[in-house]
C-alpha cells in the first residue's frame, strides 16, 4: 500500500539531508515507526484486558451490587448538576 505525503519543499530538502547524513531512507524510519506503534497498541489493549479481567474477577467476590460506575452528578449536591 502507497501513501502521499505533501510536504514543502523545504522539509523534503532536510529529508534528504538526513537520509545523506544516517544513510537510513525516511520511508524505513516511518515504517519501523507504525510497526513499534502498532506494537505498543496490541500490548497496551492486553495489559488493558488483563486488568478488566483482574477487577472482574475480584469485584465478584464482593458483597453487594455492582461495581461503582462514575457519574458526574455525583459530585454535585442533588439538583444542582442540570
Amino acid at each position: 500500500m502507497a501513501y502521499v505525503i505533501e510536504m514543502p519543499p523545504v522539509v523534503i530538502q532536510e529529508i534528504r539531508d538526513y537520509e545523506r547524513a544516517t544513510g537510513r531512507s525516511l520511508e524505513a524510519r516511518i515504517v519501523e515507526f507504525v510497526k513499534s506503534e502498532l506494537q505498543r497498541r496490541r500490548e497496551a489493549d492486553e495489559w488493558e484486558a488483563k486488568f478488566d479481567n483482574l477487577v472482574k474477577s475480584s469485584s465478584s467476590r464482593m458483597a453487594g451490587t455492582d461495581a461503582y460506575k462514575f457519574n458526574r452528578a455525583d459530585a454535585y449536591p442533588d439538583g444542582e448538576f442540570a
